[in-house]
Order: C-alpha cells, then sequence, then structure tokens
C-alpha cells in the first residue's frame, strides 16, 4: 500500500473507531467497496445508491484530508486509477 492509502486506513479506521486486516483493505480498491466495509464492520446496513451518514463522513475524509473533489467521488472510483491515490 502506497502513503496515501496508509493514511487513508488509519483516518477511517479511526474516524469509524474499528480495524480492517490488511487483506481487506487490498481488496477494498474502490470507494463503494470500502463503504461497504465500512458498513460491515460499523453495522450499518449499506443503501444503493449510498446517502448514508457513513457515505458522508467518507466522502468528507476524501474532500478535507485528501482535497478531492466532489464530482470525483463516485461509487466506483478507484483509489489508484481514477482517484490518483498512490
Amino acid at each position: 500500500m502506497g502513503l496515501e492509502i496508509v493514511e487513508l486506513a488509519l483516518t477511517v479506521e479511526e474516524e469509524f473507531d474499528f480495524t480492517m486486516e490488511d487483506a481487506e483493505w487490498q481488496e477494498a480498491r474502490t470507494l463503494g467497496a470500502l463503504y461497504e466495509a465500512v458498513c460491515r464492520h460499523t453495522g450499518v446496513e449499506p443503501t444503493r445508491p449510498p446517502h448514508d451518514e457513513v457515505w458522508n463522513r467518507l466522502l468528507l475524509i476524501f474532500q478535507e484530508r485528501f482535497g478531492m473533489k466532489r464530482d470525483q467521488l463516485r461509487y466506483d472510483a478507484r483509489f489508484i486509477e481514477d482517484l490518483r491515490m498512490d
């Protein structure tokens, strides 16, 4: 995992108060997969399209920590290829 992905992992785990295994982080290659993983760990039923508190908190992390614009943050956005995270 690159530095931005590690920072993302630490931020998400702190924000939602849980820990994901490295293997699970490596499987979560899109924003949607991360959203579903966070929902699993926090006991929240994921919605489609996502519009709940978990989704909104994730979007804020990407906007505030990584300076991304809201229109970049799609459910199917891939961290490396689409969001250019290393």
